[in-house]
């Protein structure tokens, strides 16, 4: 019966989030049209106004409103049917009918008259034939403002129907209370509890779902789409003075495609930093081609986008990734042709500064490299190193620094020198 009730419902959701097991009262936000719980037991109904399987294929618009008063959460939803003669609801599924004692939502209508229709499909257990009931009662609302629809103490007419031969096999089975139909026609069984309005053609809001029975009701938060943020960065490890790109994007939580032309903000914090700094701005294309922005760090840096949503797209921010940042080093040879017992003379500079920290001159051999000396860097960034040279030869020499606060080690070109 749950397969055979809700395939005749025009289901505009895909199911991808599991609905929690409620021993109490209980509220689930719905970011967006595709956060429904994966178990089928609440979605979008698309129905016929007069009779429930005669009703368009075209869906409605969803609208987003956020006029106060919002009933739950930031946002309502709103549809606006395209066809004639039906309704853009919604339903609920339930293994047992008698036990369900609430079954509304929170509804408002701009234009004030506005009709709608309330549906139950029902299957006794023990039915082997897969037909069921489907009771049928008018909804109206002759007043704008939110109206608290509640459909379970309804009289329904009710009709028997045979999905084998797609007709109506009990065509009249009388007008009755939920509680009384079961009472004559039980036992309690499976059923779907359709709500929705629009069969005038007015745009109509929805929020604040509910089912169940008292202790244990379960209110859906009719809300804006969740959004997930993305980063990436062209290298992990740059040299201070270096660019390094990064890009980024906004998209659905439900889907890898990027909203097209989505602002958002890159975010920095350096080493030794508190906070993130906001750096810069960039959107994606207007096919979504992620956002992208050529940063030059001097020291290791965090980086992060910031996507600040829209009225029906939730918030969200990226993780963080990290650009290691190597002290960037200079060194140029004074004289590159020297004579035997001459000084070899580099001078050079680090960035950022590094006052302090020593600077190691090493020359490079056949089999790895032979400390030269080692001097102190001067406040401004600088130093010189010199070393008296005896063996004749091409001299290939460069400069280190050790890492240090907010820099890994860095190390400079090599140089060469001529002794003859």
């Amino acid at each position: 019966m749950r397969r055979v009730a809700l395939s005749v419902l025009a289901l505009l959701a895909t199911s991808l989030v599991p609905l929690p097991v409620a021993s109490a009262d209980s509220t689930v936000v719905v970011n967006g049209r595709l956060d429904f719980p994966e178990d089928d037991s609440v979605g979008e109904a698309l129905v016929g106004c007069d009779d429930l399987f005669t009703h368009g294929q075209q869906g409605s618009l969803l609208y987003i409103g956020n006029t106060d008063p919002v009933p739950y959460g930031h946002i309502y939803w709103g549809f606006v049917p395209h066809g004639g003669n039906e309704s853009h609801g919604f339903y609920f599924s339930v293994d047992s009918l008698a036990a369900t004692t609430v079954a509304g939502l929170e509804f408002d209508s701009d234009e004030g008259d506005a009709s709608g229709v309330a549906y139950i499909t029902y299957q006794p257990n023990g039915t082997t034939d897969g037909t069921y009931w489907v009771g049928r009662a008018a909804l109206g609302a002759t007043d704008t403002g939110w109206q608290d629809v509640e459909v379970i103490g309804l009289t329904y007419a009710w009709k028997k129907w045979d999905p084998g031969t797609q007709t109506y096999v009990v065509p009249d089975g009388g007008s009755a209370t939920i509680a009384t139909f079961l009472a004559s026609n039980g036992p309690d069984g499976f059923a779907n509890i359709i709500i929705g309005y629009g069969c005038n053609g007015a745009k109509t809001w929805y929020d604040g779902l509910r089912v169940g029975s008292a202790g244990n009701i379960t209110t859906y938060d009719l809300d804006r789409e969740a959004s997930v943020t993305s980063i990436a960065r062209s290298a992990a490890t740059i040299t201070a003075g270096n660019g390094v790109t990064i890009t980024g994007g906004a998209h659905p939580e439900h889907s890898q495609t990027n909203y097209g032309q989505a602002s958002l903000r890159l975010e920095a914090k350096g080493a030794g930093e508190s906070d993130f700094t906001e750096i810069a701005q960039a959107s994606t294309s207007v096919g979504g081609a992620p956002a992208s922005v050529v940063v030059k760090p001097t020291v290791t840096t965090q980086y992060r986008w910031r996507f600040d949503g829209a009225l029906s797209i939730e918030p969200s921010l990226s993780p963080v990734t990290t650009v290691q940042v190597r002290t960037a080093v200079t060194g140029v040879v004074a004289d590159r042709t020297l004579k035997p017992g001459q000084a070899l003379v580099v001078t050079g500079k680090t960035t950022p500064k590094k006052p302090g920290l020593a600077a190691t001159l090493w020359r490079k051999t056949v089999t790895g490299r032979t400390k030269l000396t080692t001097t102190t860097i001067k406040a401004d960034g600088t130093f010189r190193l010199a070393k008296r040279v005896k063996a004749k030869g091409v001299w290939k020499v460069f400069v280190t620094v050790p890492a240090s606060s907010g820099n890994l080690a860095g190390t400079s070109a090599i140089r060469k020198a001529t002794v003859r």
